[in-house]
């Protein structure tokens, strides 16, 4: 199956601190396969990446008191086939924080939103590539003394 199509998202890794505790926030997919993962969608026309993933973030989480912490940007590339089609997507990460503390709610997009530690955040998540990013976000913030 050839490549029918090219798509460019943006993403957020969502934290935040509760407890003296870093915790890093996931969205339950609709899929036939329990699949947890980040904030992401399609970059829109006219739209920076950042400006697409703060938009998603917010329309995926109703959270709109978010900080893009500078200095880290992550993109993966990958392929899936999607309704028959086969996609090379390419998805583009910031990190950022939630400011007021509030745990947010799910769009209609979603089943379910969880805040976790980063241990158990890195269970949860289904794809390696995923957990690449989450292992890359922490490392920065350790680094940055964060």
């Amino acid at each position: 199956m050839n490549i029918t199509s090219r798509q460019t998202s943006a993403g957020l890794i969502l934290t935040r601190t509760r407890n003296n505790k870093r915790e890093y926030l996931l969205l339950l997919y609709p899929s036939s396969k329990i699949y947890w993962g980040l904030c992401k969608g399609h970059v829109e026309s006219g739209e920076s990446k950042e400006q697409a993933a703060l938009r998603e973030a917010t329309e995926e989480t109703h959270l709109t008191q978010i900080k893009i912490i500078p200095d880290f940007e992550m993109s993966i590339k990958y392929a899936m086939v999607y309704n028959e089609e086969k996609i090379s997507k390419e998805v583009t990460y910031f990190l950022a924080e939630v400011l007021d503390g509030t745990d947010g709610s799910i769009s209609s997009e979603h089943k379910a939103l969880s805040w976790l530690p980063y241990e158990k955040t890195i269970e949860q998540l289904r794809y390696q590539k995923d957990k690449n990013i989450v292992i890359k976000a922490e490392r920065f913030l350790r680094e940055q003394d964060i």
